[in-house]
């Protein structure tokens, strides 16, 4: 009952709650809400799996080559899971380094928990996004391998024609977004920073979380043009 206070606390009132888990973080905590983010994820991408149909043609394999969704939806779930964690423990590492540059005096033990909290906006929208790929119509994904630096992707045309799959790229992009809240409180308690710094710090991670997202859609994109 008192994880389900917490959780709430950090919804309605950042700044509060993130006093608190300062004062007595809880990595236990934070294990479990990085373990249902990662079912949440992992569920959502076996689903997506199992809607794509993966065809995958090179020089080095047969004509046609592919692997229907399903084969590979154990795989996918499993690395899913497995990624969150692993990003967790990254992220909060790197949010440690960037308050650090900005004068923070925290440690990796509290961020690590705050971290997990700060997540909680990303645990509803990757459920809305479990969903939608379940709504979603099957499509077919075709990879075009002519050498080690040229690969082509071609989707189907129920990709492009599908109602709910804009959506999921909509969620994804703004799901971080939906934590900068949270990121706020948890960056200026847990180091200790002023409201301008802990400003310029949130602004940076942002930037670069953005950036790194633009510039692997770009070379998405130029991968299937």
């Amino acid at each position: 009952m008192e994880f389900l206070n917490r959780v709430v606390s950090v919804l309605t009132s950042p700044r509060a709650a993130f006093a608190e888990i300062v004062g007595e973080p809880r990595i236990e905590e934070g294990v479990l809400l990085a373990a249902f983010y990662a079912v949440l994820a992992g569920l959502g991408t076996m689903i997506s799996s199992a809607k794509v149909t993966y065809i995958i043609e090179g020089v080095d394999l047969p004509q046609g080559f592919s692997m229907g969704g399903e084969g590979m939806a154990t795989l996918v779930l499993l690395g899913a899971i497995a990624s969150i964690f692993i990003l967790w423990f990254i992220v909060a590492a790197f949010v440690r380094g960037i308050s650090a540059a900005f004068g923070g005096r925290g440690n990796y033990r509290m961020m690590l928990s705050a971290s997990a909290y700060s997540a909680l906006p990303l645990i509803v929208t990757t459920a809305i996004v479990a969903v939608l790929y379940y709504l979603s119509s099957p499509y077919t994904m075709t990879t075009t391998i002519s050498g080690f630096y040229s690969v082509n992707i071609e989707f189907s045309q129920q990709y492009y024609s599908d109602t709910y799959l804009p959506w999921v790229n909509i969620l994804n992009l703004s799901g971080p977004a939906l934590c900068a809240p949270l990121w706020f409180g948890a960056i200026r308690e847990v180091e200790g920073l002023t409201f301008n710094r802990t400003f310029g710090a949130l602004v940076l991670l942002y930037v670069i979380f953005y950036g790194i997202t633009l510039g692997l859609a770009l070379l998405g994109f130029g991968m299937i043009s």
